[in-house]
């Protein structure tokens, strides 16, 4: 058994070897057909960008663009060296001669969404006995519903980047804090309101 496999994998390392050979060849400089070449090789240009064209990324002689310093940040923390690299004196006591700042931008998580409540009373009159209900706001209207923000930002991703509704529903529901349905996002931009949405809120196609 041990010289029938030693002699199939004699036989197996040929056919490999063979093979690896096949495929580095080049169909152009051949009389084979382009459909013998082997399925892994790889296409030498890719790209369907036309040659001459703009190239991707920063065009040469514009200028670039980098993020500056703010002198307002929202925390900041100071690390004075401990002691001395030289000699190993203490310098929490020393002035600060130089320092050199660096600042992180990065956001938070949403914020919890904020909940109005508007209770509508009723009063009976003394006089005549008429029992007279409360008016509640216009764009009050269901018991629970979503406000002119969460509205406004819903017609930005759909109607305003064309953001398929799926996508836009799970990106308003992660930036945004709220949970809203993908059955309720699509008519968020279409219905109209009975408030005004708040200026610069969101930036539309114009037609939306």
């Amino acid at each position: 058994m041990i010289g029938e496999l030693t002699a199939q994998v004699k036989g197996l390392s040929a056919r490999v070897g063979q093979l690896e050979r096949q495929a580095g060849k080049d169909s152009s400089s051949s009389s084979r057909p382009p459909s013998s070449d082997s399925p892994y090789k790889k296409n030498r240009d890719r790209s369907l960008r036309e040659r001459g064209k703009r190239r991707p990324g920063k065009q040469p002689g514009e200028s670039g663009t980098t993020m500056k310093l703010i002198d307002d940040p929202d925390e900041r923390f100071w690390y004075p060296p401990a002691a001395c690299s030289g000699c190993g004196t203490d310098l929490a006591a020393e002035p600060v001669t130089a320092q050199r700042r660096h600042q992180v931008t990065d956001i938070e998580p949403a914020p919890a969404p904020k909940v109005t409540e508007y209770v509508a009373q009723a009063k009976e009159c003394p006089c005549c006995g008429t029992v007279t209900k409360g008016e509640l706001p216009p764009q009050v209207r269901a018991r629970a519903g979503y406000g002119p923000e969460t509205h406004a930002q819903a017609a930005n991703l759909t109607c305003g980047h064309h953001i398929p509704v799926w996508r836009s529903t799970l990106l308003l529901c992660q930036l945004a804090g709220i949970a809203v349905s993908t059955g309720w996002m699509p008519g968020s931009g279409a219905r109209p309101r009975p408030w005004s949405v708040p200026a610069g809120s969101w930036t539309g196609c114009g037609s939306c």
